[in-house]
């Protein structure tokens, strides 16, 4: 009911304030929407306004705020719905993608590794994530060597040879 009375709006509208808490606030309500797939589906037909609220998150100076709105973006383009990650990525989801990458926190960066690797099915993708050099991205977070968990590396490695071979052919 309230999905259809606007709450994605109304939260959108709010990250406009700027204020540190409320943006807080709406990362939490934005990340707890995309437990449900009809939720993600109803951000997706609002995408520009979606995505621009959750790019104002994820570039907040805090860090919690950063990481929910990075696990956010995550887990739309992670939905089952091929709809919801498509609409997301043509309005620009891999740049908060590679932003997501590189947080602190080594589970949500993880996530936004898995949602760079499921886009890799589309070749449409994987040239858009190689414009927009989401490997630098990648290659900074296999550097510092953060992770310990070795599939990260798999991932970040399978990434970067899927868009090599799609920008070379």
């Amino acid at each position: 009911f309230m999905l259809d009375e606007g709450i994605s709006t109304s939260i959108a509208n709010l990250t406009k304030l700027g204020e540190p808490r409320i943006l807080n606030l709406c990362s939490k309500m934005f990340n707890y929407l995309t437990r449900f797939v009809p939720a993600m589906e109803k951000l997706a037909e609002r995408s520009t306004l979606t995505y621009s609220a959750i790019c104002t998150l994820i570039d907040d100076d805090d860090a919690d705020t950063k990481m929910i709105g990075s696990r956010t973006i995550s887990n739309l383009i992670l939905c089952k719905s091929e709809n919801v990650s498509s609409v997301l990525i043509e309005n620009g989801a891999f740049e908060s993608l590679s932003v997501g990458c590189t947080v602190p926190d080594l589970n949500a960066s993880m996530q936004c590794i898995a949602a760079l690797f499921s886009s890799c099915k589309s070749s449409d993708f994987l040239a858009k994530m190689g414009h927009l050099k989401i490997v630098n991205s990648l290659l900074s977070v296999a550097l510092k060597g953060n992770h310990t968990e070795e599939r990260v590396y798999i991932y970040i490695s399978k990434i970067v040879a899927m868009i090599a071979m799609e920008l070379s052919s």
